[in-house]
């Protein structure tokens, strides 16, 4: 199991490709670092200038297995779009969490249920049959 908080859901969603993985989850996630450098700088080359893109947008399509994705509607760092972006782009079994009141910070309170319950589905789904 992956699981990958703002700029590590760019290294997780590379990892989830290159290696078989139970499920990932997506905290604040983003389709790639150009993008929201671009949004953030829209004056600077910003895809000429950043060598290492982490472009889980055009990645995402790989990952073979079960997607939580996590975003706060709020989230003024990564643009909450993103991770709709990036759910939508997600092959089944896949399960999103919008939090509306939540920024970037994405507190254990506000999601730690909704990502124990989906790794559990996950356990119990791998479990050899007995």
């Amino acid at each position: 199991m992956l699981l990958g908080w703002s700029l590590g859901t760019g290294i997780a969603v590379q990892m989830a490709i290159e290696r078989p993985v139970a499920g990932v989850v997506l905290l604040a996630p983003y389709t790639s670092i150009v993008d929201v450098g671009a949004r953030r700088y829209p004056i600077f080359p910003v895809s000429l200038l950043m060598r290492d893109r982490f472009d889980s947008m055009s990645k995402i399509a790989g990952v073979h297995a079960p997607v939580m994705i996590v975003t706060g509607e709020r989230d003024l760092v990564v643009p909450p779009d993103m991770g709709h972006a990036l759910f939508a782009a997600a092959h089944e079994p896949k399960r999103a969490l919008f939090l509306t009141e939540t920024g970037h910070l994405i507190t254990r309170s506000t999601a730690l249920a909704a990502v124990a319950g989906f790794l559990e589905e996950q356990k119990v789904a791998a479990a050899p049959p007995r």
